[in-house]
């Protein structure tokens, strides 16, 4: 077996001791031929990269100063550095160049000899500029609002990124002893957390979902707050980190993260640590100012609503109160600001988080939980009150809650008891909302009208055209007809109003008829059985029904609570005010 002797060799009288001729010649054969070798072998022989850096341990082994040997591997690493050696060769060599071999004497001292030596300020320099270069263009790619070009101010350096973190950070060794300073992985710990602040405004927080998994960095911070015995990362920085991958989402967040979560969830209040944080996050964005572009707006709703239900699968508190929207307050003062549209902010991020469960019984336990029993009608009360232009008409209300409605399962998932209550709330709150406007504007109390209009039309489906019996007979007495007179004429099913023109008595006592329908314009003759005077024919059973207690009692309650609430004590006002614009609704 050939050593270091053999291929360095003293001849003739020199100088320099014996010791010191063979380090200088060590020295040049690193920096002038084995260097060569690894840049050379990076590009074309990646298979040999392994043993150029076995003979460069070697050969420094053999060096007798510590001191020397450390120069020497500093040049050699600044060197690979200049020269753009890709992050894979570096990676290889610093875990050959601290890997124990077994037929060493001593392999635990030289273990921690070699992790010595392979520990400098040249790679601790490189790791902390790495790592600020690659932030800076992860943060930049991933900023959705940004208004400029990406522009790489160097080469991108080629290799397996993740792969050089992870050797620096000893991840790979079984000793897993860090080949950068506790300095390096403070700074990349605090790189990885510039968003992590409640400070920051809502466009700042506004990123792409990391869906693959590309800061690196991060992710492997948290597989090294993932092994056993990890003394390198405090637990609020691990708190901070899994926090941060919770804001970025995407595959660090489900593999990693999540995992990391119920690790450390072992520890005493370690997730309610995290859960009390992430809450906090999204309440805080609710209170924030929304954006005044409404395309920024519907990003930033949906990038909440995604960061909200990646906390609701990991915890069982599936309310509104713990994401900042189940405060009726927060929704009665929604439409208070002039300058921000508030109530379409949080109806935005409502809608996207409903949407993304998989069905509409989940999505009414969510709203159903909220600590507020009546949320669901301060809801809709915000969205008619909005003064966003889009719901100026009573049209757009109505079918912005008709959305509210039809995803929490419609008229029938929400059930009839529901909708009767959810009336009931409606109209107290709308009788307090118009005693405090009692002496301004009436337009944002008509406007408020839209949602109570919209409960009693979901509650009470299209009535027949008589719920009640009719006082006059439906039944056409011959002898009472006047020519002139309005009419019904039944064809069929079917009932075409029509004009009286001309009596026939040529058959006298048997009476017959000319009529003039209203719609063609046509006559005909007929006789008395086939004239009626209402459009429909009246249904026994329903009158049944309405005296009996069914619908029509909760019709006669919700018509008695609106009339004492609302007509009586505002109808004339309501009427005659001449600021209003919107008395048709």
């Amino acid at each position: 077996i050939c050593t270091v002797d053999d291929f360095f060799p003293v001849r003739g009288k020199v100088k320099f001791s014996e010791d010191e001729m063979v380090t200088i010649s060590i020295e040049h054969f690193c920096v002038n031929d084995l260097l060569r070798w690894i840049l050379v072998h990076s590009s074309i022989a990646t298979t040999a990269i392994e043993t150029d850096f076995e003979i460069l341990k070697k050969c420094i082994q053999s060096m007798p100063s510590f001191n020397r040997q450390k120069q020497v591997w500093e040049t050699i690493l600044r060197e690979l550095i200049k020269s753009f050696c890709d992050f894979t060769t570096l990676a290889v060599g610093l875990s050959t160049m601290t890997r124990r071999i077994h037929n060493d004497k001593n392999n635990e001292s030289f273990k921690s000899s070699h992790a010595d030596l392979v520990r400098c300020a040249v790679l601790d320099s490189f790791a902390s500029e790495t790592c600020d270069q690659m932030m800076n263009s992860y943060r930049q790619s991933h900023h959705l609002l940004r208004d400029y070009d990406i522009i790489e101010s160097s080469p991108k350096r080629k290799g397996n990124l993740l792969l050089f973190i992870t050797t620096c950070l000893g991840i790979h060794d079984s000793s897993h002893k860090s080949l950068v300073s506790t300095s390096v992985i403070k700074h990349w710990i605090n790189s990885c957390l510039v968003l992590n602040t409640d400070e920051s405004h809502l466009e700042e927080k506004l990123i792409l979902e990391d869906e693959a998994g590309s800061n690196y960095f991060l992710k492997a911070l948290l597989i090294l707050a993932s092994l056993p015995g990890c003394e390198l990362i405090s637990t609020e920085e691990v708190l901070n980190l899994i926090f941060e991958s919770w804001f970025e989402g995407g595959m660090i967040w489900n593999e990693y993260a999540v995992n990391l979560l119920t690790t450390f969830g072992e520890k005493a209040s370690f997730k309610d640590q995290f859960i009390l944080k992430a809450s906090s996050s999204l309440r805080n964005d609710i209170h924030c100012e929304p954006p005044l572009d409404h395309a920024v707006l519907e990003l930033t709703c949906q990038a909440w609503s995604k960061r909200a239900m990646r906390l609701l699968r990991i915890t069982k508190l599936d309310n509104l109160d713990n994401l900042g929207l189940g405060s009726a307050e927060l929704w009665d003062s929604a439409s208070l600001s002039t300058e921000r549209d508030f109530s379409e902010y949080f109806f935005l991020c409502l809608m996207y988080l409903l949407h993304s469960f998989n069905s509409a019984e989940q999505r009414k336990e969510l709203i159903s939980n909220a600590n507020e029993s009546r949320i669901f009608v301060h809801i809709l009360t915000s969205i008619a009150k909005s003064e966003n232009p889009i719901l100026e008409s009573f049209n757009h209300r109505t079918e912005r809650n008709h959305q509210l409605l039809d995803i929490l399962g419609g008229r029938a998932g929400t059930g009839e008891t529901l909708l009767e209550q959810t009336c009931i709330d409606g109209i107290v709150l709308l009788s307090t909302f118009m005693n405090d406007q009692a002496r301004k504007k009436t337009k944002s109390m008509i406007k408020a009208i839209t949602s109570l209009s919209f409960l009693v039309s979901a509650l009470f489906q299209t009535p027949t055209y008589y719920e009640i019996q009719p006082t006059e007979k439906d039944e056409i007495d011959p002898s009472d007809v006047k020519e002139g007179d309005s009419l019904w004429y039944e064809l069929g099913s079917q009932r075409i109003k029509a004009t009286v023109m001309k009596i026939h008595t040529d058959d006298f006592p048997n009476l017959y008829f000319t009529i003039r329908e209203e719609k063609s314009n046509s006559e005909r003759q007929t006789i008395a059985s086939r004239l009626k005077r209402h459009p429909k024919s009246f249904n026994p059973q329903s009158t049944a029904s309405f005296v009996d207690g069914g619908e029509g009692s909760r019709r006669e309650h919700i018509g008695r609570l609106i009339t004492d609430n609302i007509l009586k004590p505002h109808l004339f006002r309501l009427q005659f005010d001449e600021e209003s614009t919107t008395i048709n609704e």
